[in-house]
């Protein structure tokens, strides 16, 4: 093998194992910002008011802010370990039993949404998400929502969530201070019994 062939080879493998490292930090990265978000127990989310979602009155319709809120709620399960892997591995799901919203203010065509989720309260089976709207740091919607986790097969029917899942939510409740919520909040309580 003459020292040019050679020569190409290693670059080859280096930039093989360059690449390999760059999806490796990547990976990291998003582990990283994963942990520090749910140290937080504020899961952000940021969404663009889109055209389709302007009524009438030229401003944002109310079915859109529902939107908005369940695209967060998604954000939240994947962040805590609903995720689509997690679904289709298990069977399982996570359904929304009740949901609560105020409309503080109206939403423009173009509007930075910036949506910040928390838990609430949990126990094995559901739990409580508070959900704040944001556009230019100016509150404009919450949302709270009483999740449930959610065996489909045979017939959908309420569960236990993991254990591990279970347990990193108490440690998100035990970091919480004091989440700011209008008056009036919390509307939804652990304590009622639900079926599904």
């Amino acid at each position: 093998m003459c020292f040019a062939e050679h020569k190409k080879d290693l670059f080859e493998m280096l930039s093989t194992n360059l690449n390999n490292l760059i999806d490796d930090l990547k990976l990291l990265t998003l582990e990283l910002r994963r942990r520090q978000t749910i140290m937080k127990n504020k899961f952000i989310f940021n969404i663009k008011v889109l055209p389709d979602w302007i009524d009438y009155n030229q401003h944002m319709q109310d079915a859109y802010y529902g939107l908005a809120f369940s695209y967060a709620v998604d954000h939240f399960q994947d962040c805590v370990g609903f995720d689509q892997r997690y679904r289709i591995q298990s069977g399982c799901t996570v359904y929304v039993l009740e949901d609560h919203k105020c409309y503080l203010n109206e939403v423009k065509l173009g509007s930075d949404l910036v949506i910040k989720t928390s838990l609430l309260d949990t126990d094995k089976k559901k739990f409580i998400l508070y959900a704040q709207m944001f556009v230019q740091d100016n509150i404009v919607a919450t949302s709270e929502m009483l999740q449930a986790h959610v065996s489909t097969k045979p017939i959908p029917k309420i569960s236990e969530m993991p254990l591990d899942i279970y347990k990193s939510f108490n440690k998100l409740l035990e970091q919480t201070i004091k989440i700011d919520m209008p008056s009036g909040s919390p509307r939804l309580s652990l304590s009622r019994s639900f079926t599904a």
